[in-house]
Formats: C-alpha cells, structure tokens, sequence
C-alpha cells in the first residue's frame, strides 16, 4: 500500500512534464513560424524601399535634380551691358593735316562721325566731333587719338552698367507679350460690340507699353554696341601764322593816298550825319552877325 502512494506523486511528475514538453514544443513551433513571416515581410519592404531609392534616382536624373553624382547645372550669366562715353579735349597743330588723320583713325576702328561743329575766327578754328565706335574698340581710339594732337587739354572716360535694366525691360516685354496674346483670344471669343471695344482699349494701352519697351531696348542696345566720344579739337592761328612781307616804297604811298581818301570819305559821310547840327549853327551865326551890323551901323 506504501508502494502505491510513493508510485502516484512520481506518475503526476511524469505526465506534468510531459504537458509541459508538448506544450514548450508547440511553442518553439509558432515562434518559427512567426519569425519566417516577419523575415519574408522585411525582406518585401526592403525591396520595396530598394524599388522606390531606384525610382526616385531615376526621376532626379531625369527631372535634372541635383544629386550626391551629378553636379548642379551652372547659372546661366548674362553677358554685362555697359554703355561707354569719353570726352577728348586738344590741341592741333596744323587743323587739316590732323582733321584728316583723325578721320583716318576713326574709319580704322570701324566707327563713324556722327556730328561735327566747325567754327572759324581770325585767331582760332574750333571743332566739335561726335564719333560712334564698336564698344570693343574704343580703349583703341581714345587712346590713339592723342597720338595726332599737339597737347591733349583733358580726357575723361566714363562707364555705365545697364545690366539690370536691360534684364528688366527683358523680362516686362516678355509679360507684356504674353497679355497681348491672351487678350487676342479673348478678342476672338467677344460676342458684343461692348466687350470688343473694351478689349481693343486694353489691347492699344499694352501695345503701347510694348512699343515703349522695345524702343528703349532699342536704344541700350545701339549705345552697348557703340560707344560715343565727343571730341573738341582747336588750332590757334595766331602763333601758327607766317610773318607779313615787308612792304616797298610804292606799295606804302598807294597805301597812304588810299588811306587819305577814305578819311575824306570819312569826313564827308559824317558831316552829313550831322547835317540838323550845321543847319542851327548857320542859323544862329546869321543873326548874330545881323545884330552886330545892325548895331554898328546905329553907331
């Protein structure tokens, strides 16, 4: 009887760890099976994410993004819009010989003489040259034309950036451009004779301000390419004139009977300029004279 109570604690240990053998069993089962599901499940998100690198590479290639292997694309620089003017003041020695070299120097730097004042006196002869030059040939001219001067009084060089109004009134035509068109179809599809004249109103205020746009691009564009230089040049005749000949004998008395009738001329001319003062003088010296008879004769 002791036997079989000392059998029974030993069968319940048995069969407990049995239990508990099955039990860690289907336990170490669905742990495996658990951990290939989140395997297989990493491994889709990895390659999704790998698919989704691979696009997005492929999209800032050809979208032209910036990346870590492509270098960003350079900025595109306008070229600089400078508006150059001098201003030569000198002295010539002989004002035709000069004229003509500076002329010469003028035609070689492919530019022309726009205006030019020439003005002559007995002691000076003064001109005044506007000259239009290729901008990359104007260092070139103002600089050569001392070359043919007597002495250079002043010089002076000065530079203007346009740049950023010429990009400005660029970018405002462009606009302007495109309301123009937009209008243009709104014009087409205008049904009544108030909603034509309104956009024909519009259209001629935007073309207007186009026509004013391009006129001043016009304009930068003309003095970018050629740059101006007023030029004043001189000659002072006095110190470059021969000496005057020696007259002879005859010529000095031709010169003295020539000079003594034109003071008799002379003397003619102003007494009848002065003809009312000679007629009152007369007049007065005839009564006084009267008088002074009438006085003796009473004596």
């Amino acid at each position: 009887m002791k036997t079989i109570w000392l059998f029974i604690p030993a069968l319940i240990v048995f069969i407990g760890c049995n239990s508990g053998t099955d039990s860690s069993e289907d336990g170490r089962y669905d742990a495996s099976a658990y951990n290939a599901d989140y395997t297989a499940k990493d491994e889709s998100e990895a390659e999704f994410e790998t698919n989704y690198d691979n696009a997005a590479s492929k999209s800032s290639i050809t979208s032209g993004a910036p990346t870590a292997s492509q270098p960003p694309a350079p900025t595109i620089k306008m070229p600089d819009k400078i508006i150059k003017t001098g201003y030569v003041e000198m002295e010539l020695d002989d004002y035709s010989k000069r004229m003509a070299e500076i002329a010469s120097k003028v035609k070689a730097a492919q530019g022309y003489i726009s205006n030019q004042n020439e003005q002559r006196d007995n002691y000076r002869i003064t001109n005044t040259l506007s000259i239009r030059v290729l901008n990359q040939n104007f260092d070139d001219l103002i600089n050569g034309l001392g070359d043919v001067a007597k002495n250079v009084v002043s010089k002076s060089v000065d530079m203007q950036d346009v740049s950023e109004e010429y990009t400005d009134l660029a970018a405002r035509l462009k606009t302007k451009r495109e309301v123009e068109n937009r209008y243009l179809d709104i014009l087409k599809n205008a049904k009544t004779i108030k909603d034509i004249l309104l956009v024909e109103e519009q259209l001629r205020t935007i073309r207007e301000e186009i026509e004013s746009s391009e006129a001043r691009l016009k304009f930068l564009d003309d003095r970018v390419s050629y740059s101006t230089i007023t030029l004043q040049v001189f000659e002072d005749l006095e110190f470059n004139a021969p000496a005057p000949m020696q007259a002879n004998f005859g010529q000095k008395i031709l010169k003295a009977v020539t000079k003594g009738w034109n003071g008799i001329l002379e003397f003619a001319i102003g007494l009848a300029t002065i003809w009312p003062l000679l007629l009152i003088i007369a007049a007065i010296a005839f009564v006084v004279v009267r008088r002074v008879r009438r006085n003796r004769a009473m004596a």
